[in-house]
């Protein structure tokens, strides 16, 4: 967020953190200081712009007060008020602000924010220009998401209370962030928690057939994931955990046939969209935990089945999207985790599965890093 001063031609920029900024004057409030226009700015010193609960109060007060020449008062006011979103991206990684920003604005909208940044020159966002006429805007293509509790946003609540137990999120899934930052409307989240390969002929159910583009996560539950989690949750050391993840891998071997079926159904039931299968991303950082190493390798596994799968279709509109990149260094146990854990209730619905960081700076950025989000 940056301030003007007013103490040179050019106007010096500072800058200042996001609890600094106050409201922008009234109409009246303008229409007042109108008729005593300054042509000389105060004889002040600069470090009334500096950082610091002091610092901003006396820039807020600067600006408020009309301090600044007439003709830059204005624009210098609502300079505070604007953000400076790339600064915001490039600090992301900072502790200071991980651990302070993070709280005050909400995971939501700073990473909405963060991905409009990292768009903003791919043809995707073309409907943000306040160019588009409303016919444009109106003839939006249509998009559909399909899968299990990776796709339905079961790592970010509140839920949609639908009457079913689906789990879909709220606000805060992947394709919610998909729909914000491309051309493509959600039409509807049709994933469901717990959802199989034989659950995609029933969310396939009255999709339009001119849908544009698909996203689907499936396979984990085929693969008994959710066997896995049940059993590892209370004891990763027991022999039940240990058990259900070799039985989880042996079963790989039979996922192949059924995943191509589906994805050869939803091609055929919507010929004209693009469908993006989305990968799993590891959710323990490396060394974590042993059964953290020993879930991560298991995923590895399943990936490998479904890239192979996508190949198979030998379809260009049938793309692997692999968001391994994306969520790399953000799994259960690092800084900034893109997963949603809480470690006192290990049975909470949330858990394992990626949070709003996830669903938006990972799986929501593949996407686009892909391509897969331009028309």
């Amino acid at each position: 967020m940056t301030v003007a001063s007013c103490h040179s031609p050019r106007f010096s920029r500072r800058q200042l953190t996001p609890k600094a900024a106050p409201r922008l004057p009234t109409a009246q409030t303008l229409r007042s200081r109108s008729s005593t226009r300054r042509t000389t700015c105060p004889n002040r010193s600069p470090d009334h712009l500096s950082p610091g609960r002091s610092g901003r109060r006396k820039a807020r007060t600067a600006c408020s007060a009309g301090l600044f020449a007439s003709g830059a008062r204005i624009t210098a006011c609502a300079r505070l008020v604007v953000p400076d979103v790339r600064g915001y991206v490039r600090g992301m990684t900072n502790k200071r602000i991980v651990s302070g920003f993070l709280p005050r604005i909400g995971a939501v909208a700073l990473v909405a924010s963060a991905l409009l940044a990292g768009a903003v020159s791919a043809p995707a966002l073309a409907q943000t220009d306040t160019a588009r006429s409303a016919p444009a805007a109106a003839s939006a293509a249509g998009y559909v998401a399909l899968g299990d509790s990776f796709t339905s946003g079961q790592g970010a609540p509140p839920y949609v209370l639908d009457g079913t137990a689906c789990l879909r999120s709220k606000r805060a899934s992947y394709p919610i962030f998909t729909s914000l930052v491309s051309p493509f409307k959600l039409k509807s989240n049709n994933a469901c928690s717990g959802a199989s390969t034989a659950e995609i002929p029933l969310q396939l159910a009255g999709v339009s057939p001119s849908t544009a583009l698909v996203t689907l996560t499936v396979g984990g539950i085929d693969a008994g994931s959710n066997i896995v989690l049940a059993a590892c949750a209370p004891n990763p050391a027991s022999d039940g955990c240990r058990g259900a993840i070799h039985n989880s891998v042996a079963q790989l071997s039979m996922l192949a046939p059924k995943l191509v079926g589906t994805y050869g159904l939803v091609a055929a039931t919507l010929p004209q969209a693009k469908i993006a299968v989305l990968s799993y991303p590891r959710q323990f950082k490396p060394g974590f935990s042993p059964l953290g190493d020993v879930l991560n390798g298991a995923t590895d596994a399943l990936n490998l089945v479904i890239k192979g799968s996508v190949e198979a279709m030998g379809t260009p509109r049938i793309r692997f999207v692999d968001a391994s990149q994306e969520f790399a260094g953000h799994g259960i146990g690092s800084r900034l985790p893109f997963f949603a854990f809480d470690a006192l209730n290990p049975f909470a619905l949330a858990n394992f599965h990626p949070n709003a960081l996830g669903n938006s700076l990972g799986y929501a950025r593949a996407l686009l890093n892909d391509g897969l989000l331009r028309r």
